[in-house]
Protein backbone atom coordinates (compact mmCIF):
# COMPACT_ATOMS: atom_id res chain seq x y z
CA UNK A 1 0.00 0.00 0.00
CA UNK A 2 1.42 3.39 -0.95
CA UNK A 3 -0.12 5.40 1.89
CA UNK A 4 -3.12 6.46 -0.16
CA UNK A 5 -6.47 5.39 1.21
CA UNK A 6 -9.63 4.96 -0.82
CA UNK A 7 -12.99 4.17 0.71
CA UNK A 8 -16.66 4.41 -0.10
CA UNK A 9 -18.29 6.82 2.35
CA UNK A 10 -21.87 5.89 3.16
CA UNK A 11 -24.42 8.59 2.40
CA UNK A 12 -26.71 7.63 5.27
CA UNK A 13 -25.53 9.42 8.41
CA UNK A 14 -24.44 12.73 6.96
CA UNK A 15 -26.32 12.57 3.68
CA UNK A 16 -23.44 13.65 1.52
CA UNK A 17 -23.19 16.93 -0.30
CA UNK A 18 -26.22 17.05 -2.59
CA UNK A 19 -26.85 19.03 -5.77
CA UNK A 20 -29.57 21.23 -4.21
CA UNK A 21 -27.19 22.67 -1.60
CA UNK A 22 -25.05 25.76 -2.12
CA UNK A 23 -21.37 25.31 -2.91
CA UNK A 24 -20.45 26.63 0.55
CA UNK A 25 -22.84 24.22 2.28
CA UNK A 26 -21.53 21.29 0.20
CA UNK A 27 -17.97 22.28 1.09
CA UNK A 28 -18.77 22.44 4.82
CA UNK A 29 -20.49 19.07 4.66
CA UNK A 30 -17.54 17.54 2.77
CA UNK A 31 -15.23 18.91 5.50
CA UNK A 32 -17.42 17.29 8.16
CA UNK A 33 -17.21 13.96 6.32
CA UNK A 34 -13.42 14.32 6.07
CA UNK A 35 -13.09 15.23 9.77
CA UNK A 36 -15.13 12.16 10.70
CA UNK A 37 -12.95 9.98 8.49
CA UNK A 38 -9.79 11.37 10.12
CA UNK A 39 -11.15 10.72 13.61
CA UNK A 40 -12.04 7.14 12.66
CA UNK A 41 -8.49 6.77 11.29
CA UNK A 42 -6.94 7.71 14.63
CA UNK A 43 -6.30 11.42 14.09
CA UNK A 44 -7.24 14.12 16.57
CA UNK A 45 -8.81 17.02 14.67
CA UNK A 46 -7.27 20.10 16.30
CA UNK A 47 -8.88 22.85 14.22
CA UNK A 48 -11.28 23.44 11.35
CA UNK A 49 -11.47 26.29 8.82
CA UNK A 50 -8.37 28.13 9.99
CA UNK A 51 -7.97 31.45 8.16
CA UNK A 52 -4.50 32.93 7.92
CA UNK A 53 -3.62 35.63 5.43
CA UNK A 54 -5.27 35.02 2.06
CA UNK A 55 -5.60 31.29 2.66
CA UNK A 56 -7.53 28.80 4.70
CA UNK A 57 -6.63 25.42 6.10
CA UNK A 58 -9.73 23.21 6.07
CA UNK A 59 -8.59 20.80 8.80
CA UNK A 60 -5.58 20.48 11.06
CA UNK A 61 -5.20 16.97 12.44
CA UNK A 62 -2.60 15.14 14.46
CA UNK A 63 -1.75 11.49 14.82
CA UNK A 64 1.33 10.80 16.90
CA UNK A 65 4.16 13.13 15.86
CA UNK A 66 2.53 13.86 12.46
CA UNK A 67 0.62 17.10 12.02
CA UNK A 68 -1.49 17.03 8.85
CA UNK A 69 -2.68 20.27 7.26
CA UNK A 70 -5.64 19.06 5.23
CA UNK A 71 -7.36 20.47 2.17
CA UNK A 72 -10.77 18.93 1.41
CA UNK A 73 -11.97 18.94 -2.21
CA UNK A 74 -15.39 17.79 -3.42
CA UNK A 75 -16.74 16.87 -6.84
CA UNK A 76 -20.36 15.85 -7.28
CA UNK A 77 -20.40 15.10 -11.00
CA UNK A 78 -17.98 12.61 -12.60
CA UNK A 79 -17.54 14.85 -15.66
CA UNK A 80 -16.11 17.65 -13.52
CA UNK A 81 -12.73 15.94 -13.17
CA UNK A 82 -10.99 14.70 -10.06
CA UNK A 83 -11.18 16.85 -6.93
CA UNK A 84 -7.41 17.21 -6.63
CA UNK A 85 -7.28 18.72 -10.13
CA UNK A 86 -9.12 21.77 -8.78
CA UNK A 87 -6.14 22.97 -6.73
CA UNK A 88 -4.42 25.58 -8.88
CA UNK A 89 -0.98 27.08 -8.24
CA UNK A 90 -2.50 30.14 -6.51
CA UNK A 91 -4.61 27.97 -4.18
CA UNK A 92 -1.52 25.90 -3.37
CA UNK A 93 0.55 29.01 -2.64
CA UNK A 94 -2.21 30.47 -0.42
CA UNK A 95 -2.54 27.14 1.39
CA UNK A 96 1.20 26.97 2.04
CA UNK A 97 1.33 30.58 3.20
CA UNK A 98 -1.65 30.06 5.51
CA UNK A 99 0.16 27.04 6.99
CA UNK A 100 3.32 29.09 7.56
CA UNK A 101 1.35 31.87 9.27
CA UNK A 102 -0.57 29.41 11.45
CA UNK A 103 2.62 27.58 12.44
CA UNK A 104 4.25 30.87 13.49
CA UNK A 105 1.40 31.39 15.99
CA UNK A 106 0.87 27.76 17.05
CA UNK A 107 2.35 26.49 20.28
CA UNK A 108 3.36 23.03 19.11
CA UNK A 109 5.40 20.59 21.13
CA UNK A 110 8.56 19.73 19.19
CA UNK A 111 9.40 17.77 17.18
CA UNK A 112 6.44 17.61 14.85
CA UNK A 113 6.44 16.17 11.34
CA UNK A 114 4.41 18.53 9.14
CA UNK A 115 2.58 17.24 6.11
CA UNK A 116 0.06 18.54 3.59
CA UNK A 117 -2.74 16.07 2.93
CA UNK A 118 -5.63 16.25 0.52
CA UNK A 119 -8.92 14.48 1.06
CA UNK A 120 -10.85 14.08 -2.19
CA UNK A 121 -14.56 13.28 -2.01
CA UNK A 122 -16.43 12.30 -5.15
CA UNK A 123 -19.96 11.19 -5.84
CA UNK A 124 -20.26 8.07 -7.98
CA UNK A 125 -23.02 5.57 -8.71
CA UNK A 126 -22.41 3.84 -5.36
CA UNK A 127 -22.57 7.00 -3.24
CA UNK A 128 -19.59 8.96 -2.02
CA UNK A 129 -15.97 7.91 -2.46
CA UNK A 130 -13.31 9.36 -0.17
CA UNK A 131 -9.60 9.27 -1.00
CA UNK A 132 -6.97 10.39 1.51
CA UNK A 133 -3.77 11.53 -0.19
CA UNK A 134 -1.08 12.01 2.50
CA UNK A 135 1.85 14.26 1.60
CA UNK A 136 0.04 15.59 -1.47
CA UNK A 137 1.17 18.46 -3.69
CA UNK A 138 -0.06 19.54 -7.12
CA UNK A 139 1.84 18.30 -10.16
CA UNK A 140 4.71 20.62 -11.04
CA UNK A 141 5.09 21.99 -7.51
CA UNK A 142 7.31 20.99 -4.67
CA UNK A 143 5.68 19.29 -1.74
CA UNK A 144 6.33 20.56 1.71
CA UNK A 145 7.34 18.24 4.49
CA UNK A 146 9.30 19.70 7.33
CA UNK A 147 10.26 18.94 10.90
CA UNK A 148 9.43 21.70 13.34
Amino acid sequence: MNGRVERNAAQGAVGGPGPARTARARGREAEQIAAGYLRLSGYAVLAENVRAGAGEIDLIARRGACLALVEVRWRGTPGQGRPEETVCRRKWQNWRRAAELWLERADLPAPVHLRFDLIAIERDRLGLRLRHLPGWSPPGTQGWRAAR
